[in-house]
């Protein structure tokens, strides 16, 4: 289970693959599972980091409980907005600091 108060979770693992998930609340750092090791790409992990961080400090709380699900290929953002410009703005934002992989937006729109 990810804990909603962790700023890095590591999860899968198994295969080549391993899939971070990176909160942009400021929290300390918290393994899902603590029998599995450190990722061995730690340039992704201080980039992913700093993309949500730079999230965070652009939207300004536009959106609540951002969270930034990294694989090789892509980024998946979740989270909570009141309206789709909203997520539209994340996107875009995203877009712009991420180069390269896939963006999947399932950010939740709350009316």
């Amino acid at each position: 289970m990810i804990s909603p108060r962790s700023s890095l979770v590591i999860i899968g693992g198994s295969g080549t693959g391993s899939t971070l998930i990176v909160s942009a609340s400021p929290e300390e750092m918290t393994p899902a599972d603590s029998t599995q090791a450190t990722p061995p790409f730690q340039m992704e992990t201080s980039h992913a980091d700093q993309t949500a961080a730079t999230l965070r400090d652009q939207l300004k709380g536009l959106v609540h409980d951002l969270e930034l699900c990294w694989s090789e290929e892509r980024v998946i953002l979740t989270g909570q907005c009141p309206s789709y410009h909203a997520k539209q703005m994340v996107s875009a934002a995203a877009r712009q600091l991420v180069d390269g992989k896939h963006i999947c937006n399932q950010i939740c729109v709350e009316r």
